[in-house]
């Protein structure tokens, strides 16, 4: 894995309604944020496409990593979504942590 030293971080905090990012120093300064819809309306293609947008855009000013909240129930050792999402139905079994690394292998992402 690389050494990503740089003192900023992303943090996206996945809602019933929007999701919420923003980048954070070390020091715990918010540097940017931003948001995207989320809810029933919002398809998977939609949110993954937002999700990707949001990633690419901190990989672009370099993070030193990624931390991911998620309504519903999730499995925080392997970063899957498991149940409690009814009104995003396509977060079911969604593995959020895959979704990043599967694009940005070398960024170190926790899921909650």
């Amino acid at each position: 894995m690389k050494n990503h030293s740089n003192k900023h971080f992303l943090g996206i905090d996945i809602g019933g309604t929007a999701a919420k990012c923003a980048i954070i120093s070390d020091e715990g300064e918010i540097v940017s944020r931003s948001a995207f819809d989320t809810g029933i309306a919002v398809s998977k293609e939609k949110f993954i496409s937002s999700i990707y947008h949001v990633v690419d855009d901190a990989i672009a000013k370099k993070v030193g990593g990624i931390g991911i909240c998620s309504l519903g129930i999730v499995n925080s050792k392997t970063g899957q979504i498991i149940g409690a999402v009814e009104n995003m139905p396509y977060l079911y079994n969604m593995n959020i942590r895959d979704l990043i690394l599967s694009r940005y292998p070398e960024i170190p992402v926790f899921v909650s």
